[in-house]
């Protein structure tokens, strides 16, 4: 029965063993997917605010469109301020575009940490299972380890009840 209790102990430990290592996994990965949440709340908040920008610049733009050239050239001081206007307009347009692009850019990255971020959810969510596997086939082990144990004292317990009145006998005849 010793030798019983010896080898589910040893299985318990290896579990348990397994177990800690899986709880530390789940951690780690939990804490990957809390930076990556983290990160993905930064890049959507700069996302929204370049489409915020580039929309007010376009409003302006559509304003300024408004007006129409010949209107712009009287209205200019001289003919150097309707060049200085007609270049700022132009930077203006290339900014904007470069603009644009970034956006586009930002959209697609959004868009593959969204898939990183559910991709490590899903690996949280099967870690989860297996370390709540782990622990009840631990609980289950913990249990025959713990019943092996009472029934190897109430064995022992027994053999000192039969070991003392033997001796009681033995006193009795001699």
């Amino acid at each position: 029965l010793q030798g019983e209790i010896d080898g589910l102990q040893g299985q318990v430990d290896a579990v348990h063993v397994s177990y800690n290592g899986l709880v530390v996994q789940e951690d780690e990965l939990q804490s990957q997917l809390d930076n990556l949440q983290a990160e993905e709340q930064v890049k959507q908040v700069e996302l929204t605010q370049r489409q915020q920008i580039l929309a007010a610049r376009l409003i302006a733009a559509y304003k300024t469109d408004q007006t129409p050239l010949l209107t712009q050239l009287l209205t200019s001081g001289s003919l150097t301020d309707a060049l200085s206007d007609v270049s700022y307009y132009m930077d203006l347009g290339a900014q904007d575009e470069a603009l644009a692009e970034q956006i586009q850019q930002d959209e697609a990255n959004l868009e593959q940490m969204k898939q990183n971020v559910e991709r490590k959810r899903t690996s949280v969510a099967v870690l989860a299972s297996q370390v709540s596997l782990q622990k009840a086939d631990l609980d289950g082990q913990m249990h025959q380890l713990s019943s092996a144990r009472a029934k190897f004292a109430s064995l022992q317990n027994q053999i000192a009840v039969e070991i003392a009145k033997q001796a009681a006998a033995n006193s009795k005849l001699a």
